[in-house]
């Protein structure tokens, strides 16, 4: 309702505010500022399907093949043929496609379920191959969003 409030709320932590009287044009203003951190956000977040060959490798064990279930920025998601137990420390290796994009990484199981999945959070991946897979995933993002919505935000 105030500049004060809106100087609270961003010091609060929020991203942005919209300021009364609420008008057509002072919302599309607020929200075309706003859509680079919200589609940031969301890539963050953002969880490609994808199934692609994968190997897993434990120390002192054998490898362990299974294929991709999704990705994201912080880790990968698979189904293995053997179970990958949460706390278990193992390398990954896979490429995805479109355009190829070779990745080995090392990283630690967070969770397994009983459909022999396992959910692997990325402990080292080099900061050039890291900053490609972002660029990868955001592509991904931007061909999942409506032409409508991406169309009107960069204008």
């Amino acid at each position: 309702s105030s500049s004060a409030e809106t100087t609270y709320a961003l010091k609060a932590g929020s991203s942005f505010a919209l300021e009364r009287p609420l008008t057509p044009d002072s919302i599309r203003h607020t929200l075309k500022a706003a859509y680079g951190l919200i589609v940031r956000e969301r890539r963050r977040y953002f969880r490609y399907p994808i199934s692609v060959p994968a190997t897993a490798s434990r120390k002192g064990e054998s490898e362990v093949f299974g294929r991709t279930v999704n990705i994201s920025e912080r880790g990968v998601a698979l189904s293995t043929s053997a179970p990958l137990m949460p706390g278990t420390e193992v390398t990954i290796q896979f490429t995805l496609t479109n355009p190829q994009l070779a990745i080995t990484a090392d990283c630690k199981v967070c969770w397994h379920n009983d459909k022999g999945q396992s959910g692997l959070l990325f402990l080292f991946l080099p900061s050039n191959l890291s900053s490609e897979l972002q660029a990868w995933l955001a592509r991904r993002l931007e061909e999942q969003l409506p032409d409508a919505v991406t169309r009107r935000f960069q204008l």
